[in-house]
């Protein structure tokens, strides 16, 4: 009887630590998927953040973390990760890129183009789609760029505005808008002059630093000089009395005409 008490005894206690086992498995696997899904995340607010510094995203992971400022991405790069950018889509009212990526275990045989061929909210894949959503199998993030449009175009609206007022109180000193390049001769009306050309900044917003002065009273900083997607803001003269800045923006509407943002500041009647 005594034996086979032992063994009873046994087969329990090797069960418990069997079970005992598994739970260890359990918490170690659930502490490996949110190590996993938060480099995703890194990864993909990394792509998001890129597109609203640069106006495009990047080809693949692998560029993104190879980039100066954010080479600490490579830790973050997995086998689990899959990502895409689409071409060119047009949803009729802008065209748009699409920039997505799942992470999802490999060992389930899910290829990154048969996810990406995947779409749980719409017809057709990832590259070309209108509207795409990824497969519940896996966790997916999707960013487009039409999705920043509304806030880019504000908050380059306000930057312009705020250069209106540095030039407006340069009227109220001089009775006139600035009216001279940077050597001093007259502005022709309705002629184009890029904001950088008026203090004769040749560099690129990348390194543009510090503040400079045109006609000894008007402070032009890198804010006034650069969109905010480094492009070069243009200061069209019409007369002493108004001028208009213009930015043309990396956006396109449906019919493929870029979309350009323009900032009058007329005191025609002053």
């Amino acid at each position: 009887m005594l034996p086979l008490v032992i063994a009873a005894f046994g087969f329990w206690l090797l069960n418990l630590l069997d079970g005992t086992a598994q739970d260890y498995r359990d918490v170690a696997e659930s502490y490996r998927m949110q190590v996993k899904e938060k480099r995703t995340q890194e990864l993909a607010s990394a792509v998001a953040e890129r597109f609203r510094e640069t106006g495009a995203y990047p080809a693949n992971l692998t560029a993104l973390a190879t980039e100066a400022g954010r080479e600490h991405l490579r830790s973050s790069l997995d086998t689990w990760q899959g990502y895409t950018l689409s071409g060119t889509i047009n949803d009729g009212v802008w065209r748009f890129q699409r920039a997505a990526m799942y992470l999802e275990d490999p060992s389930a045989g899910v290829t990154p183009a048969t996810y990406f061929a995947a779409n749980t909210c719409g017809t057709g894949a990832a590259s070309a789609a209108t509207s795409w959503c990824g497969p519940t199998t896996g966790t997916w993030f999707r960013q487009e760029s039409r999705q920043e449009y509304n806030q880019m175009l504000a908050k380059q609206r306000v930057r312009m505005n705020m250069t209106l007022q540095k030039i407006a109180s340069h009227f109220n000193h001089y009775q006139s808008l600035p009216d001279q390049n940077f050597g001093g001769a007259a502005l022709a009306n309705g002629s184009i002059t890029r904001m950088s050309a008026l203090v004769n900044y040749t560099g690129a917003a990348n390194n543009c630093s510090g503040t400079f002065v045109h006609m000894n009273t008007l402070p032009i900083s890198c804010e006034d000089m650069f969109d905010i997607w480094g492009g070069q803001v243009g200061y069209q003269f019409e007369s002493n009395r108004r001028i208009i800045l213009v930015a043309e923006t990396p956006m396109v509407n449906a019919g493929g005409t870029p979309v350009r943002i323009a900032a009058e500041l007329d005191l025609t009647g002053l």
